[in-house]
């Protein structure tokens, strides 16, 4: 069973959502990079190459790729910090739009202040995800293109 994709799933919970041959492959292509360039030792890329083959999510592929130096997949941090700072934006925002309304509804309205908050607290996680997803689809993106021109 897979993981629906919504924007949610992307900003809450992207180290479940599932992953493709194309991210094996690119996987063990940085693994393999890796090693013969003597960043791994042989059990380390064996290791590795193990766990990229059985991984069936993000958050496993970046586990696999732990202590391989260039790898287009995020650390498992950059997942931790997209979900608490999304969720923080939205609970603060959320609370905000409610306080406004009442406000609102009581004395009248008022510019939409929450705005301030919004927008910033957006603009974080917009970074944060352009940060976790930009390498992995240029590195996709390339492989796709190298494929197609074979």
């Amino acid at each position: 069973m897979s993981a629906p994709s919504t924007v949610a799933t992307h900003l809450l919970w992207p180290e479940i959502l599932p992953i493709d041959d194309i991210d094996r492959r690119i996987a063990r292509d940085s693994a393999r990079t890796a090693y013969q360039r003597n960043d791994l030792d042989a059990e380390r890329y064996a290791r590795a190459l193990n766990r990229i083959g059985s991984a069936t999510n993000r958050g496993h592929l970046s586990a696999a790729l732990r202590g391989v130096p260039v790898t287009p997949y995020p650390p498992a941090g950059l997942f931790l910090a997209i979900r608490l700072l999304t969720g923080l934006t939205l609970v603060s925002t959320a609370v905000q739009i409610v306080i406004w309304l009442m406000i609102g509804l009581i004395g009248g309205w008022d510019a939409p202040w929450w705005l301030w908050s919004a927008i910033p607290g957006a603009f974080v996680v917009f970074c944060l995800w352009c940060a976790a997803e930009g390498p992995r689809r240029s590195a996709r993106g390339q492989y796709q293109l190298a494929a197609t021109q074979r």
